[in-house]
């Protein structure tokens, strides 16, 4: 594993274990009871912390990577690895929780997202409802396009268009969730500094 994925690791913890992580944590579901996932349960049911025994995902972003506007900044979900040499990797975050929830296996019911400074301040703090997420997905409520190559990947025609990015480093797909194109209440708490 590289020093750089290692770092980020490290960083994601800090900004949970944070102060302000709490307090926002504290301002949705009140009084915590927080226990880290099993390195088995990240792997294979993308479940990274369990808050009042509700199995998240956590992600944190670096503000020092943002490049423009905060606002262009969003939850993303790992949607695939196509171009992986390995075929064992090829299955991604998203597709093994709808894999894990169409099969009752444990998978995370909220992905909490955020963009911290280096003091481990919050600039920005999302929660998605991922079982409203996922359900309005495999209804075809939402339209997946591949940005790229400008190609829908779905049969869906609803007008809500969600994007499909790649990675600079072809390495993996994105679904990036843009709250103006997501029905409501799939976004259940969120928070942007001033």
């Amino acid at each position: 594993m590289s020093t750089f994925v290692r770092k980020d690791w490290v960083f994601s913890d800090a900004v949970f274990e944070s102060e302000s992580t709490t307090n926002h944590l504290e301002q949705y579901y009140g009084d915590l009871s927080i226990r880290k996932a099993t390195e088995e349960e990240d792997i294979y049911n993308n479940i990274d912390y369990y808050i009042n025994d509700l199995p998240t995902q956590w992600r944190a972003q670096r503000f020092e990577n943002v490049k423009g506007s905060i606002n262009n900044y969003v939850p993303t979900f790992r949607y695939s690895r196509m171009y992986s040499l390995h075929e064992d990797r090829k299955e991604s975050e998203f597709m093994k929780i709808i894999r894990n929830k169409n099969n009752k296996i444990p998978y995370p019911k909220q992905h909490i997202w955020c963009i911290a400074d280096n003091d481990l301040n919050i600039i920005k703090f999302m929660i998605v409802d991922i079982d409203k997420f996922v359900s309005d997905y495999l209804n075809n409520e939402y339209e997946i396009w591949f940005t790229k190559i400008g190609k829908k990947m779905n049969e869906s025609n609803t007008g809500r268009k969600i994007s499909l990015n790649q990675n600079n480093d072809k390495s993996s797909e994105f679904i990036a969730l843009n709250e103006k194109h997501l029905l409501k209440d799939t976004i259940i708490y969120k928070y942007t500094s001033n």
